[in-house]
């Protein structure tokens, strides 16, 4: 028991020696009295808090055997906190903890964390064979957010298979071995060599016949389902392509497993008894833009994406349609396949496949199946011969399958195959079980790890069974002071002279420059020169803000809007409905529509350009309505958010529109792909004014207001010299401009060997030819290229033509001010197109190249608004989305939001006028 605190004697006032209170004025042991022991702590303050705890003590802890352990050949450690910055604090813990205890077992501590501890808003995972793999991993942890929706299951088709898949699983977890093992066994009654000795021999070629291949994936894919199963990951939709709808089919319990193999097989035999040749080639263009060029012997066999379609047939007819793609510079590949599938050349086995077919039973799925016939969710259908038979002969919807899943809420997707070739279809919002550069059993534990991550439940005593509880660091609580400060007398010591200080006490003379042996009059000047440089550095670090977002508190009201609401845009249905959902008379209408009915609130789907001619419009008809501008995926909340730049434009747009109108603004949200139950009330509360935000990006658990907070962390004092070293050569758009020169004289100092200028005019540029001599002086080669980076063809051939690119400086632009009344689409075209389509084409030709830095010139116009630059501010906040995108892919970027420059810059001749 603890002392009685701050008391020197008993209150005269208590009458001591009645009943049985008495103060403490040492710690005194609490004895054991048989019965649990209870305590009572009070507060009664001053301020008016008047609180009473009674605390009883925690029962007695009995450990019980979980069972003999299992070693794992991956463990997956997961750990979450409210806020990316909790997340990193506690896997730091974490490391600190285990590296100070050998003893743990990984598997422990694993279940423990998994098992033990409250899955929160911001999560991550890191997966290791071993103790050094997993503690290496917990210092780099990715965050993420989970995404809400329903999961969907993609099977893989051809083209995906790879010597030696499944193999690891095999080996590693009986319940994928024992799968596999039923399954082949199957299947092998009916093939002239073992699925096993063919998918995990040598022979490359024999796994790329057609029997083969597809007996070989759907063992795979069954065995692989079995296994996620296994540890409670339930599927609500599933979605195969091609032979991967097969098993998708069996797993729903269409078909029974022997039933399932003999269609399975009698497919592959029969496409590969049919005569070989044909050809099938996948191309980057629209569905629509393939079909008017295709003719007789020629067919669109799947449709993958927008612009994602593989065509196929006679080799002849296929060329010919390749060709007239391949001239508008339409991107073409030749798919390895032995059979053109899903053409006219399937048509010599149907009769027989057919027959096949209506020798098995059907039943009813018991987990629905997406069609790749007709890409929704299948009906009766999917339990009859005829559908099966059409199903090898038409084209995979498989783009519309997925759109399916999108509509019907679904927000992750599992794929299940040996690599991740659907996932690349699904725009970040997948996870593939395998891959083919990774181990197995890591590959399998980092995507069900990465389930856990979005949201997925996951049965984790499954996945460690026979693990024990192990004690682990408590939360890492992100601590706030709160106190009011007295304001000094003197102000404080600088950083800068802190660290000067701090060295001098250390002895540390070769921070300075000097050494012992110097004679104070030459040292004088080295400790002058490092305390001036040192604080232009810290001037510069103080000037230094970024964008953050602050979870916004739970508001406990549901919302209610009232009036009619006018919703702009494609694309707005679920926004429609959970408007209508919390009570108000939502309609959607077209800018020509505008003035037809009275208006609470004005809510826009549209991109850029149409949204300057919306503000326009409203103004016309005299709406006064609040316009509040919907995005999705525009913004960056966490580490891992896939962010489109496309819509980020619409932000730094929305920002002038409230800084020029801001009688009829009411702010801008960023809500999920898919607006679900709880992401649609969080919209509603914003837009009845709620939360008191204007900028909100909504998340499946939560919603985030943005917020411009000061950049900490800088380097002085540390030791290191904080200065960036460049190398190899450097590209730099706007080169020859005023901005442009300064980054070159700079990366020339900084030790880049190479600087490549571009701009429109090249040599002819005012100033270029003093330019170049001067970085010659500074040891730089200088090659000045006349190139317009908003033509790809031109920037394509400039990037090629560049050996060692490590750097590339994007400093283009062009300044066309006006407020948004006088705006046309010509000029907002004119002022995204070198910026932002600039910017684009940096990005996507740079990718094969391995650079040191990506640096993007960005304005603060775009994060915080300007009057007079909508479109400016639009094409800026578009850089600042790609940098977005890129580090989120694993990319360098850096997207700087400068302010007016002195003298210098776009700006300058404002403001001299």
């Amino acid at each position: 028991l603890p002392r009685t605190l701050h008391v020197d004697e008993p209150t005269p006032h208590v009458d001591w020696s009645t009943g049985a209170v008495e103060l403490l004025s040492d710690r005194a042991a609490w004895p054991e009295t048989g019965r649990p022991r209870r305590a009572g702590v009070s507060s009664f303050g001053v301020s008016g808090t008047n609180a009473h705890v009674v605390l009883e003590q925690a029962p007695g802890v009995v450990e019980e055997s979980r069972g003999e352990g299992v070693a794992l050949p991956a463990v997956p450690w997961v750990v979450s906190g409210a806020g990316e910055a909790a997340v990193r604090a506690q896997a730091e813990q974490l490391r600190a903890f285990v590296s100070g205890d050998p003893g743990l077992d990984p598997v422990d501590v694993g279940w423990s964390l998994a098992a033990t501890r409250s899955a929160l808003s911001h999560r991550a995972v890191v997966v290791g064979a071993d103790r050094e793999e997993l503690l290496g991993g917990l210092g780099s942890v990715v965050v993420g957010v989970p995404v809400g929706g329903g999961l969907g299951v993609l099977f893989a088709g051809q083209g995906s298979q790879r010597l030696g898949m499944g193999r690891g699983l095999y080996e590693a977890y009986p319940v994928f071995a024992a799968v596999w093992d039923e399954v082949c066994g199957e299947l092998d009654r009916y093939l002239d060599r073992p699925v096993g000795e063919v998918v995990w021999g040598d022979d490359a070629g024999l796994i790329g016949e057609t029997a083969y291949t597809q007996a070989g994936l759907f063992a795979l894919e069954v065995a692989l389902f079995g296994l996620v199963s296994s540890w409670g990951v339930k599927p609500d939709y599933l979605l195969g392509h091609s032979i991967g709808e097969l098993a998708a089919a069996y797993v729903a319990g269409v078909w029974s497993l022997e039933d399932a193999a003999r269609v399975v097989a009698a497919r592959g035999r029969l496409m590969r008894a049919l005569p070989s040749g044909g050809a099938m080639v996948a191309v980057a263009a629209s569905e629509d833009e393939v079909r008017a060029l295709l003719s007789e012997g020629v067919v669109v066999a799947a449709v993958n994406g927008p612009e994602s379609v593989v065509v196929s047939g006679d080799e002849d007819a296929v060329q010919v349609a390749v060709d007239v793609l391949a001239g508008r510079g339409v991107r073409t590949r030749r798919l390895r396949v032995s059979h053109a599938f899903h053409s006219a050349r399937m048509d010599g086995m149907l009769a027989e496949f057919g027959e096949v077919l209506r020798s098995v039973e059907f039943r009813a799925p018991s987990v629905p199946v997406v069609s790749n016939v007709s890409g929704v969710v299948a009906g009766e259908e999917l339990c009859s011969a005829e559908y099966w038979v059409r199903h090898v002969r038409e084209t995979v919807r498989f783009a519309d399958g997925l759109s399916t899943l999108r509509e019907l809420g679904v927000g992750s997707f599992l794929e299940l195959g040996p690599d991740g070739t659907l996932t690349a279809l699904v725009d970040g919002d997948g996870v593939p079980v395998l891959r083919r550069d990774r181990p197995e059993p890591l590959a399998v534990m980092a995507a069900l790890g990465g389930l856990y991550v979005r949201g997925v439940q996951v049965d984790w005593d499954a996945v460690f069974p026979g693990a024990r509880r192990v004690d682990l660091p408590t939360y890492a609580f992100q601590r706030e002071r709160f106190w009011l400060e007295s304001s000094p007398e003197r102000s404080a010591t600088s950083a800068v002279d802190a660290a000067f200080w701090d060295a001098v006490e250390r002895g540390d003379l070769g921070s300075f420059g000097i050494d012992a042996e110097q004679p104070l009059s030459a040292a004088l000047p080295a400790l002058s020169s490092w305390r001036r440089r040192h604080q232009e550095r810290s001037l510069v670090e103080s000037w230094r803000y970024r964008l953050d977002w602050s979870p916004i508190g739970a508001v406990s009201e549901q919302p209610s809007l009232r009036g009619t609401w006018l919703v702009v845009g494609e694309g707005g249905d679920d926004v429609v409905a959970v408007l209508r959902a919390a009570g108000a008379d939502a309609r959607v209408v077209t800018t020509a529509e505008l003035g037809e009915v009275v208006a609470a609130g004005v809510v826009s789907l549209l991109p850029v350009e149409a949204t300057v001619s919306l503000v326009q419009a409203l103004g016309t008809a005299g709406i006064d309505a609040p316009l509040w501008c919907v995005t999705r995926g525009a913004v960056s909340v966490v580490d891992g958010d896939v962010v489109d730049p496309r819509h980020s434009g619409v932000w730094g747009l929305g920002r002038v529109i409230g800084l020029e109108h801001p009688d009829r603004w009411g702010g801008l949200i960023d809500a999920p792909v898919v607006v679900d139950e709880e992401a649609g009330v969080w919209l509603c509360r914003v837009l009845g004014g709620a939360t008191g935000e204007d900028q909100v990006a909504i998340r499946s658990d939560g919603a985030w207001s943005a917020r411009l907070v000061r950049v900490s962390g800088s380097r002085l004092g540390s030791g290191g010299s904080g200065v960036w070293r460049g190398r190899g050569t450097a590209l730099v758009t706007g080169g020859t401009g005023a901005l442009g020169g300064h980054v070159a004289r700079w990366l020339a100092g900084s030790g880049v060997e190479e600087v490549v200028l571009v701009s429109r005019r090249g040599m002819a540029a005012s100033g270029a030819l003093e330019l170049v001599g001067e970085l010659e002086g500074l040891g730089a080669r200088v090659r000045v290229v006349a190139c317009d980076v908003a033509d790809r063809d031109a920037v394509a051939e400039l990037v090629g033509s560049i050996e060692g690119l490590r750097v590339v400086v994007h400093a283009a632009g062009v300044l066309d001010d006006g407020v948004l009344e006088s705006l046309t689409s010509e000029r907002v075209r004119e002022v995204m197109r070198v910026k932002a389509e600039g910017a684009r084409h940096l990005d996507e030709l740079t990718r094969g190249r391995e650079l040191d830095a990506f640096v993007l010139f960005s304005s603060a116009a775009g994060t915080v608004g300007n009057a007079g630059q909508g479109s400016y501010a639009a094409a800026n906040a578009v850089l600042d989305g790609l940098a977005w995108r890129r580090r989120a892919e694993g990319l360098v970027a850096t997207s700087v939001a400068w302010g007016a420059w002195a003298d210098s810059g776009m700006g300058a001749g404002h403001a001299r006028a």
